[in-house]
């Protein structure tokens, strides 16, 4: 995916999230650390903060504070923002300017007067929010992505191969059909599994066979949700992974399981800042 066509007041409309592309290096250093966790804010202005959760404040009545928008993934790469808009289907970054004033925003250091109107597009269009509540706060993805890569050690069976072709056909109709946020919520939510376990080696195997039949060229998103999918059926906990990277910008898919890539590399993935995990 390579999209920079630029939308006002300070945000780009990069794409369709259901479309997921390998592209070119990422500009500037990815963070590290855990799934998801609140940001951190200075005291530096009080009107800014909320005093439980430390969310930066954009009013001026201290009981409101920003938080994410139900939905809206989000992760910082250099001075920029980006933003996966799972409800509608789409990639949205911010320019510098509005990166930094919500950067300020985000460490308690904002120019009153001046980042208001900035982080404005941000909440006209969704990305965030202000609210009352104080169990809710402003949350960036941090993951660091797996280090090693699942090593296959067996051959694939034909039922599963056949399952994994199912699988993936389904995904492929559900993205079209349903979009992407509820493409993924129908195989994280509620998902029957099956009678008996089965090795997650087995399912992986299956995939890679299926590749014979059901090409991967640009389809990281179909062939990761039905991997996801039929890795939970068959009793594992794996994690559906969405990284995005700059200059270009591209989008990415993958699934890790026990700390390992399944279907990619290591040196792939580790390109790419994790903007959404399942």
């Amino acid at each position: 995916m390579d999209r920079s066509n630029k939308a006002p007041l300070g945000l780009t409309d990069l794409g369709t999230a259901s479309i997921a592309t390998k592209g070119d290096p990422i500009m500037g250093e990815p963070d590290t650390g855990g799934s998801r966790r609140p940001v951190s804010v200075s005291p530096t202005i009080e009107a800014w903060r909320c005093a439980a959760c430390r969310a930066p404040l954009s009013v001026t009545d201290s009981s409101m504070h920003l938080a994410n928008s139900d939905g809206v993934h989000f992760c910082q790469i250099g001075k920029r923002f980006f933003f996966l808009d799972s409800g509608r289907d789409r990639y949205l970054g911010t320019s510098e300017d509005t990166g930094e004033a919500l950067i300020r925003a985000i460490n308690g250091t904002s120019i009153l007067g001046t980042d208001e109107t900035k982080l404005e597009p941000l909440l006209t269009d969704g990305l965030i929010r202000i609210t009352e509540d104080s169990a809710q706060c402003l949350c960036a993805t941090i993951r660091t992505p797996a280090q090693k890569a699942w090593v296959p050690d067996r051959r694939a069976g034909l039922f599963l191969t056949l399952a994994a072709i199912a699988a993936q056909k389904r995904a492929a109709a559900d993205i079209r059909k349903r979009g992407f946020r509820r493409a993924v919520e129908a195989r994280s939510n509620g998902l029957k599994p099956w009678r008996h376990r089965v090795q997650a080696a087995a399912v992986i195997a299956a995939f890679r066979a299926s590749d014979l039949f059901v090409t991967a060229d640009k389809r990281c998103l179909m062939k990761s949700l039905s991997l996801y999918e039929l890795l939970r059926k068959s009793g594992h906990t794996p994690s559906l992974m969405i990284g995005v990277r700059d200059y270009p910008f591209t989008a990415h898919a993958w699934v890790e399981l026990d700390e390992a890539v399944v279907n990619d590399t290591a040196d792939n993935i580790r390109l790419y800042q994790p903007i959404m995990v399942v």
